[in-house]
């Protein structure tokens, strides 16, 4: 007996689902990404710096201070970039899906059409 066979529209609708499940999922985390004010992120590095300093029960000179406020300010930073590019590549991703099944749509309506 033969394996049944598949329909030739299956991967497009799967295709469908995926590129709205991810589109949505991911559009919707990118509206809720907050947007940081130089305020916030100058707030937050000062917390972060005062941490790290009690972690280490050390005291650093003006140079050495000035130095972990740079380094915990571009981590902070990177930190916001890297959150921001995951859902902007899950985003993409869904968005890429969705043009891929609506093009096999169009083309399989347009071959259709031509066989007529």
């Amino acid at each position: 007996m033969p394996p049944p066979r598949r329909s030739p529209r299956a991967f497009p609708f799967m295709l469908l689902a995926v590129g709205i499940g991810l589109s949505g999922y991911y559009g919707l985390q990118w509206t809720k990404l907050p947007q940081y004010s130089d305020a916030d992120l100058a707030a937050s590095t000062e917390l972060n710096v005062q941490l790290e300093l009690q972690s280490r029960n050390a005291r650093t000179d003006a140079a050495g201070l000035e130095r972990l406020r740079r380094q915990v300010r571009q981590e902070l930073q990177a930190d916001i970039e890297r959150e921001r590019s995951e859902v902007e590549t899950g985003l993409g991703a869904g968005l890429i899906a969705l043009v891929l099944a609506i093009g096999h749509f169009v083309l399989a309506g347009l071959l259709n059409r031509e066989r007529r």
